[in-house]
């Protein structure tokens, strides 16, 4: 089965060896910081920076460039919404009727577009370089109960496996003279029906082996669980979480205190 839809990709670089909840702390930390800011420098930096770090820890590029394929069309509609119904003052460049588009509305949405891709590729630095097992287990180390992190690994694994299975039955249906892309809407919806159908069995046949296995290893048994692998935070964690730490406090006292980065062009209002 093709594991095409799973995010983690296999490394061993610097990145791949922090501790995943110090990876945790820092999509956080970053996705606050780009939702305080709206200028077009600070967030254009961002996004760059994120995808150099993303670089030097492995990420090949096709893996980024196929990310940014589907980011593309939401920042085309999130520029174009922003640009035609957002009144900003600026030079004006067409109006119609009650649309009017301004050189300043059009540079927020494309700063709104470009913070987009930032913060989508803040929280794919974290699940690209983290496998499901060591982020569940940094979920529980923060007091997350075991059974839903085990619901969320569970999820994490299944999600992308019955996208994959999806995309095969279509495939071998459209192998048999399956039509999914003619005829009307009514139409191509009953065509989805055999896809649904095998889906369905599908999902209940995993989901029976899945209960299997879970109770043949004991699940839900009144005993003290016991962890193979435990997180260990190593030196360079800790030197990381206070860089991230220092780094998101300042941001946010310029931001708030001082107003940087909240004008769309200028560093300061």
């Amino acid at each position: 089965m093709s594991f095409a839809y799973d995010l983690f990709q296999n490394g061993d670089s610097w990145l791949y060896r922090l501790d995943p909840r110090v990876k945790l702390l820092a999509s956080i930390c970053g996705s606050a910081l780009l939702l305080s800011c709206r200028n077009f420098w600070l967030v254009l930096v961002a996004l760059l920076l994120i995808l150099a770090i993303l670089l030097s820890a492995g990420i090949s590029r096709a893996t980024l460039g196929s990310t940014l394929r589907i980011l593309v069309p939401v920042m085309v509609m999130i520029v174009l919404f922003t640009a035609l119904f957002t009144p900003v003052e600026g030079t004006r460049l067409f109006q119609f009727w009650i649309v009017t588009c301004t050189t300043g509305s059009l540079l927020l949405g494309i700063t709104l577009g470009l913070r987009i891709a930032a913060l989508a590729y803040v929280i794919l630095a974290w699940l690209y370089t983290t496998d499901q097992s060591a982020l569940t287990r940094s979920l529980v180390a923060l007091g997350l109960p075991h059974p839903w992190g085990l619901t969320l690994a569970i999820a994490l694994r299944h999600i992308p496996l019955l996208a994959a299975t999806f995309r095969q039955i279509s495939d071998a249906q459209q192998a048999r003279a399956l039509e999914l892309s003619r005829g009307s809407l009514l139409h191509k919806a009953r065509a989805f029906i055999p896809i649904t159908v095998a889906m369905i069995i599908n999902s209940l046949r995993t989901a029976e082996a899945l209960s299997r296995a879970l109770v043949s290893r004991g699940f839900g048994a009144p005993i003290q669980r016991t962890i193979w692998r435990p997180l260990k935070m190593r030196a360079a964690d800790w030197v990381w979480l206070a860089m991230i730490l220092v780094s998101t406090v300042v941001g946010l006292i310029a931001r708030y205190a001082f107003g940087f980065g909240i004008d769309n062009w200028f560093l300061f209002s």
